[in-house]
């Protein structure tokens, strides 16, 4: 039950500092006035991604999406396989996609859906080129000791013009939890998001979250940058648990803010078969981190964001640094997108003139200037295909 503020009445209120700088809903302004046609902020319809080849995987589970401003996007994709693939592309030039769609560390095999961060960039010492680095993480699929254990690899992306080289592995994956005893393993839960926050030394945090197996408490685990100079991830941060009765569905879903990283998951209560959003946050500066409220203080709990309709598999949140944040999520075979302050914004479509059936949760990023629009958004359809969409410039947006 709600109260007046949107919120639990068992939940502990909190200062919106973060969150009320901005809001935001995509919409278009055509004549100054903010208009409720989901398809108008949209550039172009979707599309779908294809390599340079244009030789296409069967792509399962739901794709993940980073972005750098030296080398576009990149999209990771689970093959028939369970195998991570990855392609880098972009919108600017002939040479805009990777050659092909490449496996990414062919000897694993996995029980998730990729998270993918983006972390200090590097010059090549063969050429001199800057390019992106990244980090690439998963719940591992084996038939040893290791199954449904967390695993990461740091990459490099390619040059992004022209782009005609395929991202490639700096070191292989290695596993997450640092315990002594070992790291720990999940049935259940363990299903990672993550993001990152770089400056230009190339210093910062990557940060990963995900459930526990009860799927109502939430850990991180933190690697400060620059990645090779930490040589492994911090111990365990354990979170707040979701209200009593409501559980998470996938993986949390993480963006970074000015101040913290923003958390959110889809929460479900199997005996009212309600759908709810639920917010905390994460602060991590100079080796200091922490779960904590929107303005970084120790203080963890979960906040209840949007409690409107349906909503299938996990959501997805971008934060960009005028409009602020944007929540995607699938409902029935759309992709859904609203902003804050949610649940007084509309609940719009994304293009849904251009009919695809789409069968995944989404994956999107928001504020990268690389192509036109700053909004970008992907997921997979039911032919197994991944499509893509663009929004149209910021200044042609409202909130």
């Amino acid at each position: 039950m709600l109260d007046g503020t949107n919120r639990d009445p068992d939940e502990n209120p909190s200062a919106d500092a973060e969150l009320g700088t901005a809001e935001q809903a995509i919409r278009c302004s055509p004549s100054g006035v903010p208009s409720n046609d989901p398809n108008c902020p949209w550039r172009t319809p979707w599309i779908q991604l294809e390599a340079a080849n244009h030789i296409d995987i069967s792509h399962r589970m739901a794709p993940a999406l980073c972005a750098n401003p030296t080398g576009g996007w990149l999209t990771v994709s689970v093959d028939a396989n369970s195998k991570y693939n990855v392609l880098q592309w972009h919108s600017l030039g002939v040479n805009s996609r990777s050659p092909s769609w490449s496996v990414y560390g062919a000897t694993r095999t996995w029980n998730s859906k990729p998270a993918c961060a983006i972390r200090e960039n590097f010059t090549r010492p063969q050429d001199g080129e800057v390019v992106g680095g990244f980090v690439v993480a998963g719940k591992l699929k084996s038939n040893d000791s290791n199954n449904n254990k967390l695993f990461a690899s740091p990459g490099m992306l390619a040059p992004a013009f022209p782009l005609t080289e395929n991202p490639t592995f700096q070191s292989g994956f290695a596993v997450v939890d640092p315990r002594a005893q070992g790291p720990r393993s999940y049935t259940t839960g363990g299903l990672p998001g993550m993001s990152s926050v770089v400056d230009e030394a190339g210093a910062g945090s990557v940060l990963l979250a995900f459930m526990d197996d009860d799927l109502r408490t939430i850990h991180a685990h933190v690697h400060q940058l620059p990645y090779n100079d930490f040589p492994k991830w911090e111990e365990r941060v354990s979170g707040p648990a979701l209200p009593t009765g409501w559980t998470a569905v996938g993986a949390p879903s993480v963006t970074r803010m000015p101040v913290t990283f923003q958390i959110m998951v889809h929460a479900h209560n199997n005996a009212t078969g309600g759908d709810r959003l639920y917010e905390t946050h994460f602060f991590s500066s100079g080796g200091v981190f922490h779960f904590s409220n929107e303005i970084g203080s120790p203080f963890p709990t979960w906040t209840l964001r949007l409690n409107s309709g349906a909503i299938a598999d996990d959501p997805w949140i971008t934060y960009h640094p005028d409009m602020g944040t944007t929540a995607y999520f699938r409902r029935g075979t759309q992709i859904m997108q609203t902003g804050q302050p949610f649940g007084t914004r509309p609940v719009l479509a994304v293009r849904p003139d251009t009919g695809i059936v789409f069968a995944s949760a989404p994956a999107a990023t928001g504020g990268v200037a690389f192509d036109q629009g700053t909004h970008i958004v992907t997921a997979r359809s039911t032919s197994n295909h991944i499509f893509w969409i663009e929004s149209n410039n910021d200044a042609q947006l409202a909130p």
